[in-house]
């Protein structure tokens, strides 16, 4: 799986679960800066490979992504 494919999901999934998830408690238990997730989600900007990797494996071992 290519990373824009992993990119694509995890917006994706973000978008769906918004409203239940606390991004920013996710953005400090991740280590990334205050706002980078949220922005990813609601004002198309990018998050580098390494940030998208390491969300992926983080949402695939907490759900069933």
């Amino acid at each position: 799986m290519d990373i824009d494919h992993r990119k694509i999901r995890v917006k994706n999934w973000l978008i769906k679960y918004k409203k239940i998830i606390k991004i920013r408690a996710l953005e400090r238990q991740l280590g990334f800066p205050a706002s980078s997730i949220q922005k990813f989600v609601t004002e198309d900007r990018t998050l580098n490979s390494e940030r998208i990797l390491i969300l992926f494996k983080y949402l695939k071992k907490m759900s069933n992504f």
